[in-house]
């Protein structure tokens, strides 16, 4: 589903309890952890601003967040 903007809950539901029973969690989440801070180095080159401060804690959520 990594991508697919119109996956459905179903579809999210059996790739996370595929990537759970695959047992690679950890590796996935550290994959995403790299994917946020180049997003957060990339939003530090804009001004500050509300709309930068939501990016961010949408970033840390997004990362953070347990299915």
């Amino acid at each position: 589903v990594h991508g697919n903007s119109s996956a459905t809950d179903e579809e999210i539901e059996e790739t996370v309890s595929l990537i759970r029973r695959l047992g690679v969690e950890d590796e996935v989440r550290k994959i995403a952890k790299r994917y946020a801070d180049q997003a957060l180095h990339h939003l530090n080159l804009l001004p500050n601003g509300s709309g930068k401060i939501w990016l961010e804690k949408l970033v840390e959520f997004v990362v953070k967040r347990r299915h």
